[in-house]
């Protein structure tokens, strides 16, 4: 093993431990590719290792010999495992006095249970937002079929402020063919506003519909 590597064995094994197992830390000797693994934190390659496994744009280069990295690390390129899954990478590129890449510093991030995670969260925000809407469209309905009472209800004060029970009567059936008593709670703000009972409104809405039929 080449000896500038040897101060990044101790960083693996504290990257492993602070990313956590989704993070696999690998550190590659380039000298010897088939036996290029000199250290390995949550993966399933040990030391002594072939580089050849996971397929990435660098992967690619060492493989044609193109080892002279201008930049020193390249992060988040995209790339599959040993198995196929898709990976995310990020590598340090260790160089000699010359320049040259002589190892490298690999971080490949699994995030398939965060895409997991990712689609049970977005499942449920999508729940919660449909909720949401539908109780909006509700308390709109509400909203419309109470101005339609106070509205009404102004206006017939406006011609009969004394309100008779007749013309209180007559009011019911004009809310009845607004449809204002298909929505929840109309039935109790009505007989509030026109100070007759629940009973005396329920009777005489069966009474329109007998009449109608």
């Amino acid at each position: 093993m080449n000896i500038i590597l040897k101060p990044y064995i101790q960083i693996v094994d504290f990257l492993g431990k602070v990313l956590g197992k989704n993070f696999e830390i690998i550190l590659h000797d380039l000298e010897n590719l088939d036996g290029s693994v000199v250290a390995s934190a949550n993966s399933t390659r040990k030391i002594g290792d072939s580089f050849w496994g996971p397929i990435s744009k660098i992967s690619d280069r060492i493989y044609n010999n193109q080892l002279n990295f201008e930049q020193d690390y390249i992060i988040n390129y995209d790339g599959l495992s040993k198995t196929g899954d898709p990976v995310k990478f990020s590598t340090f590129f260790i160089k000699d006095e010359n320049n040259k890449t002589i190892g490298l510093l690999g971080i490949n991030a699994d995030y398939s249970d965060l895409e997991i995670i990712k689609e049970k969260v977005d499942s449920l925000l999508n729940f919660d937002m449909m909720g949401k809407s539908e109780n909006k469209d509700l308390d709109s309905i509400e909203i419309i079929a109470s101005n339609i009472i106070d509205n009404t209800v102004n206006e017939f004060k406006k011609k009969d402020p004394e309100m008779s029970l007749d013309r209180k009567l007559k009011l019911v059936e004009e809310f009845n063919k607004k449809g204002v008593f298909l929505v929840k709670g109309t039935v109790q703000k009505i007989a509030k506003l026109l100070d007759i009972s629940e009973p005396s409104i329920y009777r005489y809405l069966s009474k329109i519909k007998d009449t109608s039929e």
